[in-house]
């Protein structure tokens, strides 16, 4: 796997240094998801056959956007565009995202196997990696969602690992909504009021 990513990167020399380190990146993230997603497969709640962390592909994006036109409402909260935000955040190369996905079966068949999207959550590093934060984060609002009450630690962990690897100190939940706040703080979290410019957040050290 090292030899094919380094020759993958010579062969992309001649686009420029930016090609490269988006490669990179791209790759560390990949690695990111596949040691997390080892990790908290040694407790897959009961229905889940296996939980699988990749980023935020157009296969994803085109599976929460049947989600959000067949669960969301006009005036109901949450339902974020996630395809708008995927294109802003997509061009800072050390940017965290990740697609939670639960494989389940849908019949006693053992070939009657299916991903179900779960969750999405994306942010980015400060300029200088001293602290990583998520901006958005939403779950699968369908009723069956077999991981409905992990995604957040789901998250967590691998925004953790994102942290770790960049080399960040905090970890940043910006903006969080007052009613699960408590649920951040009983996690480590302590929460800053915003200050003029600045929107409030919950934080908690690497």
């Amino acid at each position: 796997m090292v030899n094919s990513y380094k020759w993958y990167c010579v062969g992309m020399k001649n686009r420029g240094v930016t090609a490269v380190e988006r490669a990179r990146y791209a790759a560390l993230r990949r690695l990111i998801h596949d040691v997390t997603e080892a990790e908290i497969n040694r407790s897959c709640p009961p229905g889940c056959i296996a939980i699988e962390l990749t980023g935020i592909t157009e296969e994803a994006l085109s599976c929460w956007e049947e989600i959000r036109l067949m669960q969301y409402r006009p005036g109901n909260p949450g339902g974020w565009d996630w395809g708008h935000i995927h294109r802003v955040y997509r061009r800072f190369k050390k940017r965290f995202e990740v697609a939670v996905w639960a494989v389940v079966r849908r019949s006693t068949s053992p070939y009657d196997e299916v991903r179900v999207l779960c969750g999405f959550a994306v942010g980015k590093p400060s300029r200088a990696n001293h602290v990583l934060s998520i901006y958005f984060m939403e779950r699968s609002p369908e009723p069956d969602n077999p991981l409905k009450t992990r995604i957040l630690s789901i998250v967590l962990d691998t925004a953790m690992a994102h942290a770790m690897a960049i080399g960040s100190k905090q970890l940043r939940l910006v903006r969080p909504l007052p009613g699960i706040r408590s649920k951040y703080e009983a996690l480590g979290f302590r929460f800053v009021e915003g200050r003029k410019r600045y929107a409030p957040y919950c934080v908690r050290e690497v």
